[in-house]
Formats: structure tokens, C-alpha cells, sequence
């Protein structure tokens, strides 16, 4: 979410630049569905909207095994299709995904590959206390229970 505009040097301000960062808002959701004791599906969708540009949806789905091995795929509207693996490994998580181009980039790129390593700094859990009995602001709340 860019809420300011830069229309200047930011090195320069008394020069103007004809690339700016220009606001851009993005939305995502998703939610994750138990299907069974070791099968989770993940789906998701991706909302991009830049004021210098169209908007862009990204529909996501990760089938998730075990909670450690993971498939996905996605669809960029009118651009791309992709298919991602990985795999947890705890506090670290490695990938990879390639993005077949469909738009009209198609004649310039055969699409591209992505490699992706992600560090979980904090990881909220299962075995986490309910919020009402974390915070003492809610102290008398979880005294009637």
C-alpha cells in the first residue's frame, strides 16, 4: 500500500522525474481448509491496483501435505498461469515456481523461473492461549470462564 507519491529526485528534490513511484493498493485473502488429518487446501486471490495502471486479480490454490509439502498454482488475469512446490522445514520454507507467460509477452519471454527461500521469525500456534487470556486488558473476561 503506497499512500504517498514520489514526484521528485529523492536525491534532487528540485528535479522532477518522469518515473514516480506512484500510489498502489493490494488486497489479498485467503483461508485454509482442513481436508482430513494430513491434507489442507489453501485458496487465495490477489488484488493490485496501481492509479498509472490496470488493475491486476491473482486466483491461488496450495494443496498442502502434512504441513510441510506443499503444490500450488495461480492465475495472473491475462497474463500468466504459474505452478510453485515447497516444502516447511520449520522456520524456513524453499520453493520453486515457474511462471508460463500467456499475455503478449508470450513472443518475447517463455516465461521465467523463481527460486524463493522465506524465514518464519514468528510463528503463532495451535498450542497458543486464546486472546482473551493473553492480553490482561481482558483479564475480567476470562474470569467468567
Amino acid at each position: 500500500f503506497n499512500l504517498l507519491e514520489s514526484k521528485n529526485d529523492l536525491y534532487d528534490i528540485t528535479t522532477p522525474i518522469s518515473n514516480t513511484l506512484d500510489r498502489a493498493i493490494y488486497l489479498n485473502g485467503g483461508y485454509t481448509f482442513a481436508v482430513g488429518e494430513n491434507f489442507e487446501i489453501e485458496p487465495s486471490v490477489l488484488f493490485r491496483y496501481m492509479f498509472n495502471a490496470p488493475f491486476q486479480l491473482d486466483a491461488n490454490a496450495r494443496f498442502i501435505l502434512q504441513e510441510k509439502y506443499w503444490v500450488g498454482f495461480s492465475y495472473r488475469m491475462n497474463d500468466a498461469a504459474v505452478a510453485m512446490l515447497g516444502l516447511d522445514l520449520g522456520a524456513i520454507t524453499v520453493g520453486y515456481a515457474y511462471d508460463y507467460t500467456m499475455s503478449d509477452l508470450r513472443n518475447y519471454s517463455s516465461g521465467s523461473h523463481e527460486i524463493f527461500v522465506g524465514l518464519k521469525m514468528f510463528k503463532g500456534g495451535k498450542d497458543k492461549a486464546p486472546w482473551h487470556k493473553r492480553n490482561r486488558i481482558y483479564s475480567s473476561y476470562s474470569k467468567g470462564t
